[in-house]
């Protein structure tokens, strides 16, 4: 039997729904925990962090009101998590970055040649790769001991992130040895100590002469 909700329903804190959520009319809402999760069933809009979705799929990302090191420790993670390791059970570094090699493990990137990061799947290890996966989009918490060349002062705001020529690290300067590549992976979004970055890795690369 559907679980099912009259006019403008809400609910605080969690729901666990086995089956199906049936609304009363095609004008009802459901608002779940002040308004993290909001359907707007008269207009087919879903809100995730809002309740006035604009769009079919509204997702606010809100590090105004919270400071990301209160949402995420160190290493964390959210957005696009791929549970995937077929090769081994490996257990991934919290916040280094990682590209999915050909026999179905995890290793750590490295600009240094195209064959350990260039053109390969990339994610960034949460712990356990088929546990707890790896973000492959979204925003992360990397430790200061993942990232080299962080700017003084926290003047990072926007900053492009490359792969590093240290294996598994995050990098602000782009590669300059011969033989290595360049490929930006995210942008930084704030900085303290550990460094709040956007994750979503470029698919074009360009090899050093």
């Amino acid at each position: 039997m559907p679980t099912e909700y009259g006019a403008n329903a809400s609910i605080s804190g969690s729901l666990t729904v086995d089956g199906d959520i049936s609304l009363g009319s095609g004008d009802d809402d459901i608002n779940m925990d002040n308004d993290t999760l909001f359907v707007d069933a008269d207009t087919n809009r879903v809100g995730i962090g809002t309740d006035t979705p604009h769009t079919s799929l509204a997702v606010v990302h809100d590090y105004n009101t919270v400071v990301f090191e209160s949402q995420i420790s160190d290493g964390q993670g959210g957005g696009e998590i791929l549970r995937y390791s077929p090769g081994a059970d490996e257990t991934l570094t919290p916040g280094q970055l990682y590209y999915l090699h050909t026999d179905g493990t995890w290793n750590q990137a490295d600009a240094s040649a195209a064959a350990t990061g260039a053109s390969q799947m990339l994610g960034v290890g949460l712990g356990s790769a088929r546990n707890l996966g790896l973000v492959i989009k979204g925003f992360v918490r990397v430790p200061s001991t993942e990232i080299d060349n962080v700017p003084a002062g926290g003047a990072v705001d926007g900053l492009p992130v490359y792969v590093s020529e240290t294996s598994g690290h995050f990098n602000f300067a782009a590669p300059i040895t011969s033989g290595a590549f360049i490929r930006v992976v995210g942008y930084a979004i704030d900085d303290a100590t550990d460094v709040l970055i956007y994750f979503d890795p470029d698919s074009s690369w360009v090899a050093l002469p």
